[in-house]
Parts: C-alpha cells; sequence; structure tokens
C-alpha cells in the first residue's frame, strides 16, 4: 500500500491540537483509521473545542484529496513510463525504426529485448537490401561479405584500414545486439536496452549514408 502519514498511534494531545488548529497532514482526514481516530478525540474532549471548529474539520475531510492507491501510484509510473518512452522514439533518427518501434513502446509490458531484436532485424535487413546481397547471408557473414575492403558493396572510407574499423563496427553490432535477443530471452536493463536502441539507430543512419555515397562513387 502507497505510504502517507498516519497520526492513528498519535496522543490524544496532539490530535486535539491538530483539530483545533486544523493542521492534518495531506490524506489522513480520507483515511479511514485516522478519522476514526479523530472521531474519537473530538467525542472525548467535545467541551474543550472551540465552537464550530468541527464542522471547519468536516468541511476539511470533504476538501482533502483521497489517500493515493497502489493503482494510482501504478498509472503515475506508466504515464512517466511513456514520457520517458516518447523521447526515446523523439530521438530517433531514422524513420523506418522509429515507425516500427512505435507500437512497442506503447504496450503495457515493455520487453526491451523484443524492441532490441526488431531493431537488429532491421539493421540487417537495411544492411542486405543496400548491398544487394542474398537472402542466405546474415548476421557476421552478410558483414564480412559486404563491407569487407577488398571486396565491399558498401564503402565507409576510401582507407582500408577505417573500411575495416566499420566493418568491425557491425560485426560488433551483430555479435553484440543482435545475437542475444535473437537466441534467447534477455532481461536488459533499461539504460542498457535504451542505449543499444540508439546505437543500433545510430547504425543505420550511418549505413544509409554510406550506401548513398557509394551509389554516387559508382
Amino acid at each position: 500500500m502507497p505510504q502517507f502519514d498516519c497520526i492513528c498511534g498519535e496522543d490524544d494531545r496532539v490530535i486535539l491540537s491538530r483539530i483545533q488548529n486544523l493542521d492534518f497532514p495531506s490524506y489522513v482526514l480520507k483515511n479511514p483509521c485516522c478519522w476514526r481516530r479523530v472521531c474519537q478525540v473530538q467525542a472525548k474532549y467535545t467541551e474543550h473545542l472551540a465552537s464550530g471548529i468541527w464542522s471547519e474539520v468536516c468541511k476539511l475531510r470533504v476538501r482533502s484529496p483521497r489517500p493515493p492507491t497502489i493503482e494510482d501510484e501504478a498509472a503515475q509510473l506508466r504515464q512517466a513510463q511513456l514520457q520517458t518512452d516518447s523521447l526515446v522514439l523523439g530521438e530517433i533518427m531514422d524513420e523506418e525504426l522509429r515507425e516500427r518501434l512505435e507500437p512497442l513502446f506503447q504496450q503495457e509490458s515493455l520487453a526491451l529485448d523484443r524492441i532490441i531484436r526488431e531493431a537488429s532485424v532491421l539493421l540487417e535487413d537495411r544492411l542486405r537490401d543496400l548491398a544487394g546481397a542474398a537472402n542466405a547471408l546474415s548476421g557476421v557473414r552478410l558483414v564480412d561479405a559486404t563491407l569487407r575492403p577488398s571486396s565491399c558493396s558498401i564503402r565507409f572510407s576510401d582507407d582500408d584500414s577505417e573500411q575495416d574499423g566499420a566493418r568491425f563496427l557491425y560485426r560488433g553490432a551483430m555479435q553484440f545486439v543482435r545475437n542475444p535477443p535473437m537466441h534467447r530471452l534477455v532481461s536488459y536493463p533499461e539504460a542498457t536496452g535504451r542505449a543499444l536502441v540508439r546505437l543500433t539507430d545510430c547504425l543505420l543512419v550511418l549505413l544509409s549514408q554510406a550506401a548513398e555515397q557509394s551509389m554516387r562513387a559508382q
């Protein structure tokens, strides 16, 4: 149950002072056990109360917010999650990736491994499509066949060592980002999962830019 101030354990004199000064923490007057305790003190010390003060307490109770429920807190957490997800989606540069991930981010239960799997499949498919590679090629075999300096279909750099660096970058993405969620269920920490989504987004953008430059160079 969500936590809030409870006055049930307070001394009669303290609660009497609260009544006289209309001094109650938030939610207390709508909390059934606290309200019973306040009513007990009121009944016991009626002669000590100023005229009309109890009527003011009752009015205050009507205006007071009800205690938050577990459902309220869950809704607040979900709303905060949706705001965070919106920020992540807003940061994604690749339009197709954003369109594919948006429905997954909107699901009640956010499975980051499914999101990373979808992003990785798009990266692999984009590389295959832009390079005109055979469907049988996948993962690191696809990367080596399309980005190796001696036979690359997509060139990131005229410098072979830099081109090889790009190849190893995409090799690493296949091995470290794509493979784990493709072969098993993975419980990613939230920060890690979102970082991998951003990384895949960057790789998609760089790949599309390199493919476009390669076509112009032909």
